[in-house]
């Protein structure tokens, strides 16, 4: 009898020994991935408004080194001169460090909207939508590669509040209320 007994506690014994040992090969498995999302590169790209100017960012907001970093718009934004000549929108990064950012001039806010809509109603999958997509393609230095899809509207900026625009019968305005104003001081 005393036999049994010590069996039976032994199977408990074995099978207790063989569930903590899952559920810490469980918990080690889930510390390793949330490590590794922890300690990656994490590249992301915006549009920023400064002062009626746009810009757009590439940054990396990451803890490691972000490599060979490639930029697609959807659909291509590049038909703006400014963004055209810039060498990180056409070609690939070789390295962006942590914090580290690329930043370059879009156009006058007013402006690149403007065309920013032309460009979206020749899109018929696109149209009235606003939406643009940023794929951002990265790898970091153990060789795992990174996709990321961002969706970005340039029709966000025109909430911008304390803008206006001004067009050319507003400036005739406002040179013969100067000149009237002049005439009437001298």
């Amino acid at each position: 009898m005393e036999n049994w007994i010590i069996a039976i506690f032994t199977m408990i014994y074995v099978v207790l020994t063989y569930l903590i040992l899952k559920s810490n090969k469980k918990m080690i498995e889930e510390n390793v991935k949330g490590r590794e999302r922890e300690y990656r590169p994490e590249v992301i790209g915006f549009f920023r408004e400064e002062r009626g100017f746009l810009y757009f960012q590439l940054k990396n907001i990451g803890r490691r080194l972000a490599i060979n970093t490639q930029i697609d718009f959807i659909p291509d934004l590049n038909m703006w001169t400014y963004m055209n000549d810039v060498d990180f929108l056409k070609g690939r990064i070789k390295t962006i460090a942590p914090n580290q950012f690329y930043d370059t001039y879009v156009g006058v806010q007013h402006e690149v909207k403007k065309e920013y809509e032309e460009l979206l109603s020749l899109h018929s999958d696109n149209k009235g939508s606003g939406e643009t997509f940023i794929k951002i393609k990265y790898n970091d230095e153990d060789g795992i590669n990174y996709e990321s899809y961002y969706e970005v509207s340039l029709l966000d900026f025109d909430m911008y509040k304390g803008r206006r625009t001004y067009d050319m019968t507003d400036l005739v305005k406002e040179i013969k209320a100067l000149n009237e104003k002049n005439n009437k001081e001298g």
